[in-house]
């Protein structure tokens, strides 16, 4: 996923010398891009997200007393296993690279050469998470938690002092034509837990600020699996 990551907004470079031949320096293509961004957004799915049933069923309450993991996933559930947690971290992941304030600004400045422009990217992952159809039991709580978690990161962006002036300025554009869809949305709507994921998401817009992304800097450890010592 980090490697899918970085074809966005990336940068395909030469420690080139005088006179090898070598090019210096060149955007990763706008096709390269869209590729990327459509294997991330397919990751998205609230089915690709899931965990079946039967793997959540074999997993038992940890034990008291043992020590806590990195390996571990948080969760919000008290004792039993959070199915809900693999999933958000899952999607928080990718986001989390996306949203790199480094990344996005040179997707500016790679938007005047033909490159895909933040805009682009942004309304892509709304329509693709937002505006896709709804779904019915585990499947609507992954696919509303995962548009929150989305909504998280438009709000760091509208606030982000670190990331261009551009792309700020495309993130609250972004988040203003959201917050308009989610408002008609809400006229129309006869599902009570979609109407509540829709408030909720209107009052967190009030306050962007309070939105605290992950934010990775690399992907987190995962092998090797159970191990507390290093060789």
């Amino acid at each position: 996923m980090e490697a899918v990551t970085k074809l966005i907004g990336g940068l395909d470079y030469n420690y080139a010398l005088r006179g090898d031949g070598q090019f210096t320096a060149k955007p990763v293509s706008k096709e390269e891009e869209i590729k990327a961004l459509d294997a991330i957004t397919d990751c998205l799915d609230p089915k690709f997200l899931m965990l079946p049933p039967k793997i959540v069923a074999l997993i038992p309450p940890r034990p008291q007393g043992y020590i806590h993991s990195d390996e571990l996933f948080r969760k919000k559930t008290g004792a039993a296993f959070d199915a809900l947690s693999p999933a958000e971290t899952a999607a928080d992941l990718p986001l989390s690279f996306l949203f790199n304030d480094q990344r996005l600004s040179r997707m500016e400045q790679y938007t005047v050469n033909g490159g895909l422009s933040v805009s682009s990217m942004l309304n892509d992952l709304v329509e693709k998470t937002w505006k896709t159809p709804r779904r019915t039991g585990m499947e609507q709580l992954i696919q509303q938690q995962t548009e929150q978690v989305l909504l998280t990161y438009l709000l760091a962006l509208s606030v982000d002092n670190t990331a261009s002036f551009q792309a700020r300025a495309d993130g609250i554009k972004v988040l203003s034509d959201l917050k308009n869809w989610i408002e008609s949305q809400q006229k129309v709507s006869k599902d009570s837990s979609y109407t509540a994921h829709l408030m909720l998401a209107l009052e967190r817009m009030k306050k962007p600020e309070d939105a605290k992304p992950s934010m990775h800097a690399e992907i987190p450890p995962g092998s090797p699996i159970g191990s507390d010592w290093e060789e």
